[in-house]
């Protein structure tokens, strides 16, 4: 028993950081580089799928017409930009002084 117990302590002895100081140190920790630069995202929107009906209204009909923008100094489609003409043609069917 005694000699058993004399071989596990002479095995850890040998064991001492004295012993673990022969070996090379470690090089210093080196911080790793991206190879691509990543982008800061901040967030994602998803686009609905309705957003294509905001550029239309519904007329007296009922049915669907792009959206016109009354705008003082001259009328113009919401999705193009382009000029509305027939606003001196139907006075009537506008109400412009709403926009005032």
């Amino acid at each position: 028993m005694r000699t058993g117990l004399t071989i596990v302590l002479v095995s850890l002895a040998s064991l001492t950081p004295a012993g673990l100081q022969a070996q090379e140190p470690l090089p210093p920790p080196r911080a790793l580089t991206p190879l691509v630069p990543v982008p800061v995202v901040t967030g994602f929107e998803r686009p609905s799928r309705y957003d294509v009906w905001k550029y239309y209204a519904v007329d007296r009909r009922g049915t669907f017409r792009p959206r016109v923008v009354l705008d003082p100094v001259m009328p113009f489609y919401l999705a193009t930009g382009e000029p509305y003409p027939l606003l001196n043609v139907k006075p009537q069917v506008f109400m412009p002084y709403i926009t005032d």
